[in-house]
């Protein structure tokens, strides 16, 4: 038996998971997200794929790859249409959460054909992963504790899946009545009454023997009105050994792979989820619990539902747990920011976006202005995104000399453009020299400017260090700032 430690039996074979123990490394280089999201949301109607619909603000797909990352994955694969291309650059791609790597690739006309499609890519990636997660576009509420869940019970045994109990009576249907004394009505363990055995069943008009004709309509429910189609129960399920079964379904990536180019070369289809694949060859598949907030969106209601999980979780702008493990995110957040740059000559002073009388400036690639430099850096933070480095290299030319004023306004933007908005921004700039006081209130409304805040959200405060530190010796400035940002109603434009 192959372990889960160890590799497939060849590329075209499949072979069962084993256990092992140990700690495995880091999700973001052992575990990777398959997205398919190429579907055409037929039973949903409305024309546009439901995955780039928006639930509570956020389009549905940016929920469900935002779910993967609060669980610590960090690479993905998203399968879409060529024609759904445009429609995740404006919508899903400015929303997703820094430091998640989002591959694209084309899906196919099946959600089967989209998962290898993205196993393909995987595997002949650089580093491939040794676990995948398959995730259903259209679950948007997968809690961080399910995800990690399944991803444990994959690495023990190669194969995991979350399930929830059946509370409903499940009976399997057919398009015709059965035939009387022919069996058909009973359970599967033989203890309820056949369909003949009941004295209606051949022609008891309460039971509907006879009512509804031979071709498995009924003649609907006042003389004149058009049949109404009915089906016909077949059987009754044993509920105690049923399961819903929901994503993200956690595999070796190996094991998946062989898998479905198996199922290739033997030309089966029509697997509705992967572990159904893995059934067919023989494979064993491990249960772990799912979660009943684990909504997948189908019909239009369950827009309703997903909605009024969000509300109960006390989140409407960003995925969160939806009453699962996972704390929910708050409508607001804050951030705290810091800066500092040495006096050099012949440069211009400026702090808060106002040029200041100085002998000398601050040394930096941009105009060094350390106290929008803080600011960034707190709305920055408060939204989880990464700090201005990361989005103004100072490599980079196109920043050479740059005013931190326009700075400002993109990382508004950025912000804009992930849900939230820049709400308050506290700065204090501690500096020996020159006197900063008379120009407070010039760098407030400047400040206020940039990130388009009214001036009482923002705070500029300028003190000394007393004559201690680099600041003190009056080698250079240095910033603090504390930064507030809030959701953006769902309608907002960015």
């Amino acid at each position: 038996m192959t372990g889960w430690d160890e590799p497939a039996a060849g590329p075209g074979a499949v072979a069962g998971g084993g256990g092992a123990e140990g700690v495995p490394g880091p999700l973001a280089t052992e575990v990777a997200a398959l997205v398919p999201a190429a579907g055409r949301s037929t039973r949903l109607g409305g024309g546009m794929n439901k995955v780039f619909r928006d639930l509570a603000g956020r389009p549905v797909l940016a929920r469900s790859l935002e779910a993967l990352w609060a669980a610590g994955v960090r690479r993905a694969v998203v399968a879409l249409r060529p024609e759904d291309r445009p429609l995740w650059e404006a919508r899903v791609e400015p929303r997703l959460p820094a430091g998640l790597d989002v591959a694209l690739v084309d899906g196919g006309a099946e959600r089967e054909d989209s998962v290898y499609a993205a196993l393909e890519r995987l595997a002949a990636g650089p580093r491939p992963p040794r676990w995948v997660l398959v995730h259903d576009a259209a679950r948007p509420l997968a809690g961080p504790g399910l995800i990690r869940r399944v991803l444990e019970a994959a690495r023990r045994h190669g194969a995991a899946v979350p399930a929830v109990p059946v509370g409903d009576t499940i009976k399997e249907v057919g398009g015709r009545p059965p035939a009387a004394g022919a069996g058909a009505g009973r359970s599967p363990a033989g203890d309820g009454p056949a369909a003949g055995d009941h004295p209606a069943a051949a022609g008891d008009p309460v039971a509907g023997g006879s009512a509804g004709g031979s071709d498995g309509e009924s003649t609907g429910g006042r003389a004149g009105s058009p049949p109404a189609p009915v089906e016909w129960v077949v059987a009754t399920l044993p509920r105690e050994r049923l399961r819903a079964v929901q994503t993200p379904q956690g595999f070796r990536l190996d094991l998946l792979l062989a898998a479905h180019r198996q199922a290739r070369q033997r030309g089966w289809r029509g697997f509705t989820d992967d572990a159904a694949l893995l059934e067919r060859l023989g494979v064993p598949v491990a249960v772990v619990a799912g979660d009943p907030a684990n909504l997948k969106l189908t019909w239009p209601g369950d827009f309703t539902v997903a909605e009024q999980w969000l509300r109960q979780a006390g989140e409407t702008g960003a995925t969160g747990s939806a009453g699962t493990a996972g704390a929910p995110l708050l409508p607001f957040r804050i951030g705290l920011g810091y800066d500092v740059h040495r006096f050099v000559p012949g440069r211009p002073l400026v702090l808060g976006g106002v040029a200041i009388p100085s002998e000398r400036g601050l040394e930096g690639h941009s105009d060094a202005d350390v106290v929008l430099h803080a600011a960034m850096d707190a709305l920055l933070g408060a939204a989880g995104l990464p700090d201005i480095g990361h989005w103004f290299p100072p490599g980079d030319p196109r920043w050479a000399g740059a005013p931190s004023t326009g700075l400002a306004a993109h990382v508004a933007t950025l912000l804009r453009q992930r849900g939230w908005e820049p709400a308050q921004v506290d700065v204090t700039v501690v500096a020996e020299t020159p006197r900063l006081a008379p120009h407070v209130e010039a760098m407030r409304q400047a400040v206020a400017a940039a990130f388009g805040l009214p001036p009482e959200a923002v705070g500029i405060k300028a003190t000394t260090n007393e004559g201690l530190g680099f600041a003190g010796r009056k080698e250079g400035v240095a910033a603090l700032a504390v930064g507030v940002v809030v959701r953006r109603p769902p309608d907002a434009p960015a």
